[in-house]
């Protein structure tokens, strides 16, 4: 986050000619990425033969799309079991607008919204990084270590539709509320306003819980470092407030009938056992290092706890390092919120392998209506990505002086001794309630 120990981050200077050369890294890179499948021909899409995409989403898609232009609004699917609620089931996403590449050949959509989805992505982390306070080129490679790693291209291979698209406006959500902490004005409320009701309309709820956790933390610590914590975390308050009121008027299409069908369905009141399903398992660590050590589906089988898609961590070496190195560089106030964001992430991701995760679910308002522990870890990523680009812009760089002697070592002793100490619990509590962690 953006402090006053990085004046130069806080008026972000550069930014208007910056985002060309961003822009120009991303669209090469990911035209080198996309081009075979782009320009195979209109009836064939990107993703795995057997996985969610023609299992799911394509005749999802394609029933839609009959209906829409028969005139009709697609409310009921009558073709699975006796009937479903379509609308209301919000991964239908009716009402996102980029859909509408779905009026075009199937194959043609589906690839097209990968490629525009994966640029919308890489672009609002590039902003996410310059507003976190690093300096050209550092938020390119926060651009492509958020849009690349494991848990982005394992789901386009999986066919992951509604995940990916709302992934790609996380980081346009969590810059946009900072910009207006920053810089309070009706442009910048609006551009995040905005960017939060997409992310809601993308049909994916849980990755909009998880975007505003992120932002609670992140935003919260800052303010906590600021000189004037209370009036901080009261604009903070009242900006959350405010977006997701609008947001909600945003999403109402969607919001109302999902949150009529929600108690009707196994997600109303509060089950440990489901908010405890698929969470991260210890020895999944290793893929942040060896990302086919369980196998990878492709050439391996895998092997591993649950399912691949949410237990690959993998960022890449690089970013590794360099995330480690801005903790050691950079300034507490501008580290130090990313840091417990990946804290907070890796022991909420543990689920009920710590005595931390039920409690906060708990009391959490909304949190038990979705499982899937390991999901933090989405979040997680995202803030690896941040500080990666602050590492990358370390370099060549004079260690800069931080707000006391010491601070980036001790924040990274810090950090160290609390992850230790999460993964101590996890041995104190293995082998305890083990089958709520299937």
């Amino acid at each position: 986050m953006a402090s006053k120990h990085d004046g130069d981050a806080a008026a972000l200077p550069g930014e208007a000619t910056e985002w060309r050369w961003a822009l120009a890294v991303f669209l090469l890179l990911d035209l080198a990425l996309f081009a075979p499948v782009l320009l195979s021909g209109a009836d064939r899409g990107l993703g795995w033969a057997d996985g969610d995409l023609p299992r799911m989403f394509v005749p999802w898609r394609l029933w839609a799309k009959q209906r829409l232009l028969a005139g009709e609004l697609p409310l009921w699917n009558p073709h699975i079991f006796a009937g479903l609620p379509y609308l209301a089931g919000f991964q239908g996403a009716i009402f996102y607008p980029p859909n509408a590449l779905y009026l075009l050949p199937l194959g043609m959509a589906i690839s097209l919204s990968r490629f525009l989805h994966t640029l919308l992505g890489q672009f609002g982390a590039w902003m996410l990084g310059r507003e976190a306070g690093a300096a050209h080129p550092g938020p390119i490679l926060t651009g492509i270590a958020f849009s690349l790693c494991a848990q982005s291209t394992y789901r386009i291979y999986g066919g992951h539709v509604c995940f990916l698209d709302g992934y790609a406006w996380m980081p346009w959500v969590v810059v946009g509320v900072l910009r207006v902490l920053r810089e309070p004005s009706k442009g910048t409320f609006a551009r995040a306003t905005a960017a939060s009701g997409m992310l809601l309309l993308s049909g994916y709820p849980q990755l909009f819980y998880l975007t505003w956790f992120a932002i609670a933390v992140v935003a919260g610590v800052g303010a906590l470092l600021s000189e004037t914590p209370a009036a901080r975390l009261g604009r903070l308050a009242a900006i959350t407030l405010g977006i997701g009121a609008l947001t909600a008027l945003l999403g109402a299409a969607s919001l109302v009938p999902a949150l009529e069908l929600l108690s009707d369905s196994n997600r109303a009141g509060f089950d440990p056992r489901f908010v405890s399903m698929i969470s991260l398992a210890p020895e999944n660590l290793l893929t942040f290092l060896m990302p086919r050590f369980f196998g990878d589906d492709l050439t391996i089988p895998y092997w591993g706890q649950a399912f691949i898609p949410e237990c690959i961590f993998y960022v890449g070496i690089v970013p590794l390092v360099l995330a480690v190195r801005s903790a050691r560089r950079k300034s507490r106030e501008t580290v130090l919120p990313w840091l417990v964001l990946l804290e907070i992430c890796l022991l909420m991701a543990l689920g009920p392998r710590t005595p931390f995760f039920l409690p906060l679910a708990r009391v959490l308002p909304g949190m038990g209506m979705f499982r899937g522990p390991a999901k933090f870890m989405w979040i997680f990523g995202l803030g690896m990505s941040v500080l990666a680009g602050l590492g990358m812009a370390t370099v060549g760089e004079k260690r800069q002086a931080a707000s006391a002697p010491g601070a980036p070592r001790k924040v990274t002793l810090r950090l160290a001794a609390g992850l230790a100490f999460a993964l101590g619990l996890v041995a104190l509590g293995a082998g305890c309630g083990a089958e709520t962690l299937v």
